[in-house]
């Protein structure tokens, strides 16, 4: 159910790294001619389009789970779909949750890449992942969670991402 559950989210993941592109490479030519007002703008603008889109591509996760996961499943698989969804719905639901959260991640780091502030990005990343990520899933892991604890870990450390690149976008040291 998980790696399913991965696989139905690089369906919302692929198209929110072009809206973080598209966003890169929107700030960095408004901050080449020196209008750090319209790169702002075009950075909001981004979140929104991606927001729009997640907010669009999770309505279906909620709404129509056991459409995705009949997808992945063979015909002559020895569960069945609703068996996949028991834990699965689970997942689809963090999966919407973290895809939200994400898009911020994805358009504010991308908008900060073409304002030029990468250190920062590439520092919050890098400290984020060893001292939050790897440690706490660890962790849970030696506590015996299961595969839904260690997901709800995620979605919690996806928005403890999106909220400092959210912060040091807001904060506006990039101008």
């Amino acid at each position: 159910a998980s790696n399913i559950a991965f696989s139905i989210n690089n369906l919302a993941f692929a198209p929110l790294l072009g809206f973080g592109m598209a966003t890169s490479t929107v700030v960095s030519q408004h901050q080449g001619a020196r209008r750090s007002d319209a790169a702002e703008r075009a950075g909001y603008t981004g979140l929104k389009m991606g927001l729009l889109y997640m907010c669009v591509i999770g309505a279906t996760f909620v709404l129509f789970p056991k459409g995705y996961f009949e997808l992945f499943r063979s015909k002559n698989a020895s569960f069945s779909a609703d068996e996949l969804l028991s834990i699965g719905r689970v997942m689809l639901y963090l999966m919407t949750a973290w895809g939200l959260l994400d898009t911020v991640n994805i358009v504010f780091s991308g908008a900060l890449k073409g304002a030029g502030d990468t250190r920062f990005v590439m520092f919050y990343m890098v400290l984020s992942s060893w001292i939050l990520l790897v440690p706490v899933t660890l962790l849970l892991l030696h506590l015996g969670y299961g595969i839904i604890g260690l997901w709800v870990w995620l979605t919690v450390y996806v928005y403890l991402l999106a909220v400092g690149f959210w912060w040091r976008w807001r904060q506006g040291r990039w101008k």
